[in-house]
């Protein structure tokens, strides 16, 4: 819709096939909205992407679904407009898990640092940072650990 502020509208929940079950925050979130762009203009812009484009990441990432790696069970929960991505787990040990899965360290082992251990908990900080950066570029940034540790 032409001159709509705001995120958009409630566009349901992402279909997947062979996921049991989402996290109930990452639930709420669609429940409330369907994505959202937040800091537009500013160094930290992200988008948090739409149901339909919640999808598994290697396809898109590194073009195969490479079904024996730990990320095959990433999805993608955020993007910006320069193709880089942050993933979300829904691996069972680490269901709702966030990820830097930048085109030049998704699926590299040592090179995936942990986010948040919740979708809520990746959103709380990307707002705090106020869109002056990615906060896990900032340089207070805490790891909580690699992706394949």
């Amino acid at each position: 819709m032409s001159g709509q502020t705001g995120p958009p509208q409630p566009a349901g929940q992402p279909v997947l096939e062979e996921v049991d079950r989402l996290p109930d925050d990452l639930v709420r979130f669609y429940e409330l909205c369907g994505g959202v762009t937040l800091f537009m203009g500013q160094s930290g812009q992200i988008r948090i992407v739409r149901p339909a484009e919640f999808v598994r990441a290697n396809p898109v990432i590194v073009g195969e679904l490479c079904q024996s790696d730990r990320s095959y069970e990433w999805f993608i929960v955020a993007s910006d407009d320069n193709g880089q991505y942050v993933t979300f787990d829904l691996s069972t040990s680490r269901s709702g898990w966030c990820y830097d899965s930048f085109w030049d360290r998704h699926g590299v082992p040592g090179q995936n640092d942990i986010l948040a251990h919740s979708f809520i908990g990746f959103l709380n900080l990307v707002v705090l940072s106020e869109g002056v950066d990615f906060y896990w570029f900032l340089s207070d940034f805490v790891s909580l650990g690699d992706a394949y540790s």
